[in-house]
């Protein structure tokens, strides 16, 4: 069960914190992906509590809940290498990315049911709106700037071995072009399952056509689920929480060893 801490960020908002390792929105109709076994993934430590946090912020709103202008606005101020947002339609999840809070605000009251925003800050890969989020949960985890899948993935973190981890991929499931951590990741989540999320570091946001999964340490703030409060500075004069930085060093995050879970990579 998930363990609650209460922190004050200012008079009016109270936020506790969950440890869990997911939290599912919906029940889950349909098939997910299979997972690879857990002990492959060395389990990754926990970050320490008086570190900050300076990359990405993600926002996980239910139907009745939307960011106001002054939100969106904060969250691009703080990371503001484009924004990208997903919702279900017509049994897909469908996206948009690339986006500045001004494309957000008029999209924004178009979409119903739950949503997920992430606004980036490129800590690794080029600044562009390609390496945006989401990305598709698919073997080529594909760059485009809107499109459908049955699932996404939104990341906020720095997983460090990400190229060790590409460079054991079977060649013909390789992304290529244009790289990040994030978009790795929704390669390896397709091949291996889902359950790769609980060892790789930062929080993660698994969203399905059918359900929702969130990976890593959430705050409440507002009505809504979010990543990190590092946003928060342009919008009170308080000094504001900050999630807790992923620590982990380059040596101790994990890469996954596909001989031992998901079939031998090319040789």
């Amino acid at each position: 069960t998930a363990t609650t801490e209460i922190y004050t960020l200012s008079l009016h908002d109270t936020l506790p914190i969950w440890s869990a390792h997911c939290t599912r929105n919906s029940s889950t109709t349909g098939r997910s992906p299979t997972g690879c076994a857990a002990a492959s993934i060395p389990a990754s430590p926990t970050p320490t509590s008086n570190q900050m946090k300076t990359m990405c912020v993600i926002l996980v709103c239910s139907a009745d809940v939307r960011p106001d202008r002054k939100t969106l606005a904060a969250c691009h101020e703080a990371n503001p290498h484009g924004a990208g947002v997903a919702w279900r339609e017509d049994g897909v999840v469908r996206w948009f990315k690339g986006l500045e809070p001004d494309d957000l605000e008029i999209l924004l009251p178009e979409l119903s049911g739950e949503i997920v925003i992430h606004f980036r800050w490129a800590s690794v890969g080029e600044v562009t709106p390609k390496l945006c989020h989401p990305f598709p949960v698919s073997a080529k985890a594909t760059t485009r700037l809107s499109g459908h899948a049955r699932a996404v993935l939104f990341h906020n973190g720095t997983w460090c071995q990400w190229r060790e981890t590409l460079r054991r991929m079977p060649k013909h499931r390789m992304p290529d072009g244009l790289l990040s951590d994030s978009r790795v990741a929704a390669s390896l989540v397709d091949l291996c399952g889902m359950d790769t999320l609980d060892r790789l570091p930062g929080r993660w946001v698994f969203f399905d056509r059918d359900f929702t999964e969130l990976y890593g340490d959430w705050r409440e703030w507002r009505g809504m689920k979010v990543s990190n409060l590092g946003f928060t500075y342009g919008l009170s004069t308080r000094p504001s929480l900050f999630a807790p930085k992923d620590t982990q060093s380059a040596d101790s995050q994990p890469f996954l060893d596909f001989s031992d879970t998901c079939g031998n990579s090319d040789t």
